[in-house]
């Protein structure tokens, strides 16, 4: 069990921005893209949204 919740949740938070918005290294090029790059607006909108579900339904379980 990790001793700090609060930096598993930042890291999780990094890991999701990352997901959706891909990552850039510190000269601004691009490492990868996101999935707003790769599928569009409105389908990383669905995903996040049912993301956002499963971590819901997640924590409840929990």
């Amino acid at each position: 069990m990790e001793k700090n919740p609060t930096s598993r949740k930042a890291r999780l938070v990094q890991q999701r921005d990352a997901f959706f918005n891909g990552r850039k290294d510190e000269t601004g090029k691009t490492i990868d893209r996101g999935v707003i790059a790769i599928r569009g607006p409105k389908s990383a909108e669905q995903i996040k949204t049912t993301m956002e579900r499963l971590q819901v339904a997640h924590a409840q379980r929990s």
